[in-house]
């Protein structure tokens, strides 16, 4: 069958053309940094091992949040060594957002309450992929009263 279906294409120059054609449209793929991306797949970084790489980052398992105090590092999508909010077109709409809401909430609990697992309760950081990482196990956290003045805790 093949070869009487590729000998009535050669002789048909048109209907050659025509497959070349479609065959070039469908499976047009890319060439990005040595691999072949065919035309139309989705491409999903690995946003997790770039911000552990060690090449970009000292220490990058350990938790030092004043290593993005006055840095180079911009989290608006240009520098793919450090993508938190995504980039390009999809990029988070949320960032002026969260850059105001995350100081202000972080700050108001910490300052207003001292924070301890619960009792028996082992510390876990395990993660779960998905479109976002969260938490394995979510974050069971007890407050207790840090400022002296019990009034401030009234609303």
């Amino acid at each position: 069958m093949v070869e009487w279906v590729m000998a009535e294409i050669l002789h048909n120059p048109y209907v050659m053309r025509k497959v070349e054609d479609e065959l070039t449209e469908i499976n047009l793929a890319y060439i990005v940094a040595g691999y072949t991306i065919p035309k139309g797949c989705t491409v999903n970084m690995n946003v997790w091992a770039i911000h552990r790489d060690p090449k970009n980052w000292t220490n990058p398992l350990e938790f030092k949040p004043e290593r993005f105090l006055n840095t180079k590092w911009d989290y608006n999508g240009n520098n793919f060594k450090f993508l938190p909010f995504g980039s390009g077109r999809r990029i988070c709409p949320g960032i002026p957002l969260a850059e105001k809401m995350l100081v202000y909430i972080l700050a108001s609990l910490l300052h207003s309450f001292e924070w301890r697992l619960p009792k028996d309760e082992e510390f876990e950081l395990a993660d779960e992929f998905g479109v976002v990482t969260k938490k394995k196990v979510p974050l069971m956290a007890v407050p207790s009263q840090r400022l002296s003045d019990a009034g401030l805790y009234m609303g």
